[in-house]
């Protein structure tokens, strides 16, 4: 069994181990043949055989389904829609740059979505059945999903789950800190970016704000992640701003989000003349495209919102800290190509998101916000 030694970026996404004697037999061959008449160019011929021919056939000829059954991935959503769609493609794609697709027949793949409902977890139990334990890992995508599948699967080490876009891995019970390897059978990426983070871009952006409204869904991750944000505010650091925040009362169903953020917009308008500042939840109502619209045209407070799509679309929010969910798919991929090829999960720290900032240029002007240059390249 040979190994190819490439670039370390190349070879930390492909990892190419494979055996091909016979071509390596007849190269040899030829090789040999050719130096015995001692002529130039059947040499040159030789080497190019045993130095660039072999590689690039070991290249092409290497597949995690050559002559293996295709890995079997399951993927359950807490619901349709983002930041789950995007994390979910950048995944599927950086998993076929690795070798395992449907299309070459080197991966299975099911998929569910709870409607962010956590109760239909036990329907996707009921309707796998037996063959749930025959999965060589499962995508959960979100923080309903992650809830779901610990209400029933925690413990079982015959699952190997890896978690996308979850808020809170270590108020879920799943890790003690992070840098620390898993506790239970999960690991994966955590979503939110840093809260100090959030704080520090209205700070620096809107050095006058002191008063932040908190519009709020009734959901897990809402409510841990209002528990960091207030004890972030405690910090000396950030002890001029304040919040004021109000919950909007959880509604399930794939369009129960929609509703939720036409009332985010009503009770932003309530407190409008109290607030500086609004700064969008983190959670599925949070990051649905109707919240910066709802908010835009209910007040015209500024808004600080949380992914790169609603700036590029110019949907409402000034700026955006957002976490870079097509980076997470990407690594979250390399976790599953590291399961796939045998690592045990307990092995494989769970990781926080990338994050970055992205600022709506026109929204800024008419805001008179000043850019620095440094943020030039991020205008969009």
């Amino acid at each position: 069994m040979r190994k190819i030694a490439y670039p370390k970026g190349l070879a930390n996404a492909f990892k190419l181990e494979v055996s091909c004697p016979f071509f390596l037999f007849i190269a040899y061959t030829l090789a040999m043949s050719a130096l015995a008449r001692l002529k130039a160019g059947r040499i040159f011929i030789a080497l190019f055989i045993a130095f660039i021919l072999i590689p690039l056939y070991q290249v092409a000829s290497q597949s995690p389904s050559k002559g293996k059954a295709p890995k079997r991935l399951l993927i359950i959503e807490s619901q349709s829609g983002e930041p789950y769609e995007s994390t979910r493609l950048a995944m599927i794609e950086q998993l076929a740059l690795l070798g395992y697709s449907e299309k070459a027949g080197s991966l299975s793949l099911r998929q569910y979505s709870l409607g962010n409902n956590i109760q239909l977890i036990k329907r996707v139990e009921s309707m796998e059945g037996a063959a749930i334990n025959g999965y060589d890992a499962i995508i959960l995508n979100g923080t309903i999903a992650v809830q779901g599948a610990k209400s029933l699967w925690l413990g079982d080490r015959s699952k190997k789950f890896v978690y996308l876009t979850l808020t809170d891995p270590i108020g879920e019970g799943l890790l003690e800190a992070f840098g620390s390897y898993p506790s239970a059978n999960f690991t994966g990426l955590a979503y939110p970016v840093p809260v100090a983070e959030r704080l520090r871009a209205i700070q620096r952006f809107f050095p006058k704000a002191r008063r932040i409204g908190f519009i709020y869904g009734d959901m897990p991750q809402s409510r841990s992640y209002l528990l960091w944000l207030e004890a972030t505010l405690a910090q000396p650091e950030f002890k001029i701003l304040s919040l004021l925040s109000r919950k909007i009362d959880f509604i399930s169903g794939e369009r129960g989000t929609l509703r939720m953020c036409q009332l985010a917009g009503e009770e932003a308008a309530g407190i409008e003349a109290s607030v500086d500042i609004f700064l969008s939840p983190n959670d599925q109502m949070g990051i649905n495209p109707e919240y910066p619209r709802a908010l835009s045209a209910a007040t015209k407070k500024p808004l600080i919102g949380l992914s790169l799509q609603e700036i590029e679309a110019h949907l409402g929010a000034v700026l955006a800290v957002y976490s870079d969910t097509k980076n997470s798919g990407r690594r979250a991929a390399l976790m599953l190509g590291r399961l796939f090829e045998g690592t045990k999960l307990e092995t494989i720290r769970p990781e926080q998101a990338a994050w970055d900032i992205a600022i709506d240029s026109g929204r800024a002007r008419s805001l008179g916000l000043r850019i620095g240059p440094e943020y030039l390249p991020k205008l969009r």
